[in-house]
Parts: structure tokens; C-alpha cells; sequence
């Protein structure tokens, strides 16, 4: 399959649905990989694999800007009919996240008692996620590598290689857990060492898989560039700014959570967000999917088929959106049921808040796409300022804002005209949602008229 044909909005869909599905096989060999280490290991080895997550996070949001940046360079590139300079960003990202997983890992495993004093980590939980996380650091330019790997297998049309990959680690990753879990009972050393052959594997995989000519951006010994690192750095730093507000973003709300609700608050969110983020998953495949046929388009200067992608990817987004909704307001009860008990406080906010959290699916693939797509249009600091605006500016200001105006309801009389049985924190995402697709979808409209900038595709 190549780029330069006309897709229709089914079309778009088929071509992502591997990408979507790989997006949900890394989410599900995660789970699968607390699962085990929580089953043979106890609940403290699992608590201090989630309590390192920051670190893990940190890393991964330098390893995506890479990956995503390049990749969209890459697909403008090809659509502009410069195959060599596709494959100089390539050799770039794979240089680039090796050498930001040797210095960033080698800089946190020197300091690890000082970042896990500075996140709050536990005494109890230390020594385990110390000797968890230095095997992972250890191992952490293979991480980062991995993102570029599968990112330019999808970028060069290729996504069912993509899934591939992803199917083959996660069930290296499952298998390997199991059998030093479980056979020879190497503790958490083993459920480190079971990760990293994972990236490995999804490394030497997918580069046997890039060097194959029917890779339109086929891996070649080229010398990589430095100078295409400003345009890598900028197309993709929408990514790192998602990435790592998120983290800030959780931690604020956690607290928020804690001190209006309780414990069972911040259990409830978990639930909550951690059901949103199945279908969350879903849309970041489908947006990595669809992101580099119009970049792709927009390389070639083809102004008609940017404007006819961006308007059927966008009614598949909604399509998405609305199945996503209907599923998750079907379904969601149904899955709380694994969390938690029937008759706990924790399930019962659940009933109250989750049909307001679940709003926020209607509006999240939407923002996903067009933050994506004006990545690939080459108005990268545009996207940096969308994600910065949906992940911290505006759910932060929501948490502050949202209590004091409930109350203000409440105090002038019209309690009895707006539903107050929910704490006003559930409003947070949903309003950040609706709020950046408003900003979002203007500024791509205004964007996707304007000629775009050249030179970041080169």
C-alpha cells in the first residue's frame, strides 16, 4: 500500500486498524506483565514497578518525540520523492534515541535514590524498585529504540509489520515473565530482565523488517545528520509535552482527589482513567496511522488531497468517538466489577462520576487527530501548544476552578436546577476535552489554508 492514492474514511480506518490493535497488544502485555509479577511476586513488587513509573515515563517522552518527529519528517520526505533523505532521519532517530537512552539512563541510575527521595517512593518498596529499575535503565537506549522501530514501519506503510513486532515482544515479554516467575523464581530481577529481552525483540525484529526493500525508507548504513534534529525536535515535541505533563498532571489530580474524596476518590479515578485509557490507546494508533498519509500529502504539495484526507480522517475520528462512547457507557460497569467490590464506596462514586468522565471520549480522538495533524503539517509548535493546553493548562485549571464554582451554585440558589451528586473534579477532563477541540479545530482550520512551512521535511 502507498500514500499518494485517495482514501475514504473506511479506507483510513482499515489502513490503521493494525496499528490501532498493536496499540492495544503493548497495553495488554502490560497488564499482563503486572498481573504475573503481582501474582508470584505480592502486591509491595507490583507497587514498586508502578511507583517507578516517572522514571519510565521521563525517558519514554523524550523516546516518542524522536520517534513521532522523525517518522513525520520521514513521511514528508517521501511524499516530496526524497527516499535517502527518509532514511538520513531514520539513521537520526536511531542515533539520536540511543544516544538519549545511554545519557538519560546512565544519569538516572546514578541518581536513583535521590529520584525515588524526590517522587515519594516508600522505604518498604525501595529496594525492590531499585534493583527493578536498574536493570531497566540499564537497557534503556533498546527502550527508546524500540519507538523509532515501529514508528517508521508504519510511516513507510507497513503497519501490520508494526503490529507484528508488537505481538512478537509481548509475548516474549509474557512467556519470559512466566518462566522466571514462575519456573525458576528469580524475583523481580526476572520480570526486569523478561522486559528487556521484550525490547530487544521488538528491535532486532523490526530492524530485520526495515531493511527489506519493500520498505519505502528501507534501513541503509547513511550518516546520520545532525541537522535535522531542530525539525525532529519540533515536529515531535507535541509528544514530549503530552508525555510528560501527564505525569504533573496525575500527581495534581491525585491530590485533588485525595483531599475531597478520600482514599476510595483516588481508587475511583484509577478505575476510571484506567478504562478511559483502552480506548485512549485506540486513538493514539489510529492518529500514528493516519498522521503519515498526510504528511505524505503534504511533502508532495498535494493541497487537494491534504484538505480530503484531514476531512474523512476526521469523520472516522468522530465515528471512532461515538463507537468508543457507546461501548465504554455499556460496558464500563461491567468492568468495575474487576477492581472492586460490589457493595464498596469505591464503586458507588464510580456509578455517580463515570458516565461524566466517559463524556471526555467523545471529544479525545477527536483532539488526538488534530494535534497529530498539525504536527504533520509541519505546524509543529502549534501541536506542542494544543497538547500543552489539553494535558496541563486546562484540567489543572478545571481542578482549581470547578470546586468554587460549584459551591458559588450551590450558595445562590440554583442547586436545585444543576445536578450536584457528583464531586465538580469529574467535570475536569471532560471540560479540558471540549475546550482544546474548540481551540484545536480552529487553529487546524486556519492552519490547513495557509501554505506549509518548508525545510522540516528535510
Amino acid at each position: 500500500m502507498t500514500f499518494e492514492r485517495d482514501f475514504s474514511s473506511f479506507e483510513l480506518l482499515r489502513h490503521a486498524a493494525p496499528r490501532m490493535l498493536m496499540s492495544l497488544v503493548v497495553m495488554s502485555y502490560l497488564v499482563v506483565d503486572g498481573l504475573l509479577v503481582s501474582r508470584y511476586l505480592g502486591t509491595t513488587a507490583l507497587a514498586s514497578i508502578s511507583l517507578s513509573y516517572p522514571i519510565i515515563s521521563f525517558l519514554m517522552a523524550f523516546g516518542v518525540m524522536t520517534a513521532s518527529g522523525s517518522g513525520t519528517c520521514a513521511a514528508r520526505s517521501l511524499g516530496s520523492g526524497k527516499p535517502n533523505e527518509a532514511r538520513t532521519l531514520l539513521a537520526t532517530a536511531l542515533c539520536t534515541n540511543g544516544s538519549f537512552g545511554l545519557l538519560l539512563g546512565g544519569i538516572s541510575f546514578a541518581f536513583l535514590p535521590v529520584i525515588f527521595e524526590r517522587i515519594g517512593m516508600p522505604a518498604e518498596a525501595r529496594d525492590l524498585a531499585a534493583t527493578y529499575m536498574r536493570i531497566l535503565l540499564a537497557a534503556a537506549p533498546l527502550f527508546l529504540l524500540s519507538f523509532v522501530v515501529q514508528t517508521f514501519l508504519t510511516v513507510c506503510a507497513r503497519p501490520k509489520d508494526a503490529l507484528l513486532v508488537a505481538v512478537v515482544s509481548g509475548v516474549v515479554n509474557a512467556a519470559a515473565d512466566w518462566f522466571a516467575l514462575s519456573i525458576l523464581g528469580t524475583g523481580i530481577e526476572g520480570a526486569a530482565c523478561a522486559t528487556v529481552l521484550s525490547w530487544l525483540t521488538a528491535v532486532l525484529f523490526g530492524l530485520v523488517l526495515l531493511a527489506r526493500p519493500q520498505c519505502a525508507a528501507s534501513l541503509r548504513f547513511v550518516r546520520p545528520s545532525l541537522g535535522k534534529l531542530p525539525a525532529i525536535f519540533l515536529t515531535g515535541g507535541f509528544e514530549f509535552t503530552s508525555n510528560l505533563c501527564g505525569v504533573f498532571t496525575l500527581w495534581f489530580f491525585n491530590r485533588a482527589f485525595l483531599a475531597e474524596l478520600g482514599v476510595d476518590g483516588v481508587a475511583a479515578l484509577s478505575v476510571a482513567t484506567f478504562t478511559v485509557f483502552v480506548f485512549n490507546a485506540a486513538y493514539h494508533g489510529y492518529c500514528e496511522a493516519v498522521a503519515p498519509i498526510v504528511a505524505y500529502k503534504s511533502g508532495a504539495n498535494d493541497r487537494r488531497g491534504v484538505l480530503q484526507t484531514l476531512r474523512r480522517a476526521l469523520f472516522a475520528a468522530l465515528c471512532l468517538s461515538l463507537s468508543a462512547y457507546m461501548c465504554s457507557s455499556v460496558a464500563g460497569s461491567a468492568v468495575f466489577g474487576y477492581f472492586a467490590a460490589e457493595n464498596t464506596t469505591v464503586i458507588a462514586l464510580l456509578k455517580i462520576a463515570y458516565p461524566i468522565q466517559a463524556l471526555s471520549l467523545l471529544f479525545l480522538g477527536l483532539n488526538l487527530f488534530l494535534t497529530y495533524a498539525l504536527a504533520a503539517l509541519a505546524f509543529g509548535g502549534c501541536a506542542s501548544a494544543v497538547s500543552l493546553l489539553r494535558t496541563f493548562i486546562l484540567p489543572c485549571t478545571a481542578i482549581a476552578v470547578l470546586p468554587a464554582a460549584a459551591e458559588a451554585i450551590e450558595s445562590s440558589g440554583l442547586a436545585q436546577l444543576v445536578d450536584l451528586s457528583a464531586s465538580p473534579l469529574w467535570f475536569a477532563v471532560p471540560f479540558a476535552e471540549l475546550v482544546t477541540l474548540f481551540a484545536a479545530g480552529a487553529l487546524l482550520f486556519a492552519k490547513a489554508k495557509l501554505p506549509q512551512p518548508t525545510g522540516f521535511g528535510a
